[in-house]
C-alpha cells in the first residue's frame, strides 16, 4: 500500500523542512487565512489576550473544542481593533524545522512599538536578573 504524503511533507519534499503552518506577517486578514488553514491534529494553541510587552495574559485551545479556530479568531480581532500591532506571529513551540507541524503545539503573538527594543533591553539586563 502506497504512503499518502501529509500536507507538509508534499510541500517541503527535496526542500529544508519549514513549518507551513508558521507565519510572522503585518496583515491581519493574512493571519486570520493562516488560522483557518492550521489543521485540526494539532496539539494545542496559546494566544496572548493583551498586548503586554511582558508576561501578557492568555487562552490556550485545544482542538477537541469544535469552535476553537472561532474563539482564536475573536481574540485576535480584539488585538486588531486596538491599531497597535505591528507583526502578527503564528509559530510552533518546535520551531520551523519541526517533524510533524501537523500535532505541534502553537502559539500566538505580536510585536507592537517598542517590542524589539525591550527585548534587547531585557537580554542586556536593563531590568534586573532573568532569573
Amino acid at each position: 500500500m502506497k504512503k499518502v504524503k501529509t500536507f507538509g511533507e508534499f510541500v517541503n519534499e527535496g526542500k529544508e523542512t519549514k513549518n507551513p503552518y508558521s507565519i510572522s506577517t503585518p496583515d491581519a486578514k493574512e493571519f486570520m487565512l493562516a488560522i483557518d488553514n492550521l489543521p485540526d491534529t494539532i496539539k494545542k494553541i496559546k494566544v496572548d489576550t493583551e498586548l503586554s510587552m511582558f508576561n501578557p495574559d492568555n487562552k490556550t485551545f485545544k482542538p477537541s473544542d469544535s469552535s476553537w479556530k472561532k474563539k482564536v479568531k475573536n481574540i485576535v480581532k480584539k488585538i486588531v481593533r486596538t491599531n497597535k500591532v505591528l507583526k502578527y506571529t503564528l509559530s510552533s513551540y518546535y520551531g520551523d524545522l519541526s517533524k510533524n507541524p501537523e500535532t505541534d503545539p502553537y502559539y500566538i503573538g505580536y510585536e507592537k512599538e517598542g517590542s524589539e527594543q525591550f527585548n534587547k533591553d531585557m537580554a542586556a539586563g536593563k531590568y534586573g536578573p532573568l532569573d
